[in-house]
């Protein structure tokens, strides 16, 4: 393997989702204080993968960014699954896109050393998949299916338990996972999710 391409895509990984970072916080308006968290750290989600595609399009095949549908079959193919990302046994999760009422829970490494990059994907994968499902089951306003879209081809806003808005749970990848260390010292985990 070419360590040296391996750093510079990772390199570029970081200062994307960074930029990324940066600009939904200043559209969102959220942008955090120095008064109210500190990043801690930021973890990537990217995959090593053998579709032939994606061999084409990104070097050596690392795509850096994990399905939010498909999580549970691409966990395997993490790069650096296994490696402990955050020593903390506990964390509090925070999913607000596409969302209007954010999701929020503290969720516990399975690990106790601490939470494998696998370990976090796969709780935030299941919340993502929990959630869809919470919200059609809460819904007065249906999903209107893919092959019935007209004019956009985005999903339509719904009135359920979170109030999905724009985007089915297949288009949205993660890219990466920022750690702020709040003023209490807890640290909360913010979702790097593009569409």
């Amino acid at each position: 393997m070419n360590y040296n391409a391996l750093g510079t895509i990772l390199i570029v990984l970081c200062l994307f989702a960074a930029a990324s970072y940066f600009n939904r916080k200043v559209k969102s308006g959220a942008a955090a204080t120095a008064s109210e968290d500190t990043v801690f750290k930021q973890i990537t989600t990217a995959i090593k993968s053998t579709d032939p595609d994606d061999l084409e399009d990104f070097e050596g095949g690392i795509v850096p960014w994990i399905s939010m549908e498909r999580y549970a079959t691409e966990l395997d193919h993490l790069v650096d699954g296994e490696q402990i990302v955050l020593e903390e046994n506990q964390v509090n999760l925070v999913i607000d896109y596409p969302l209007n009422i954010p999701f929020r829970k503290q969720i516990v490494a399975k690990d106790p050393t601490g939470f494998s990059r696998k370990d976090l994907v796969n709780q935030i994968g299941n919340h993502y998949h929990q959630i869809y499902k919470e919200e059609e089951q809460s819904t007065n306003i249906k999903v209107v299916p893919m092959d019935e879209r007209k004019t956009l081809l985005n999903r339509n806003a719904t009135d359920g338990k979170y109030g999905i808005w724009g985007h089915d749970l297949g288009d949205l990848v993660l890219s990466s996972i920022v750690v702020h260390k709040r003023t209490d010292g807890g640290l909360e985990l913010e979702l790097i999710v593009e569409s």
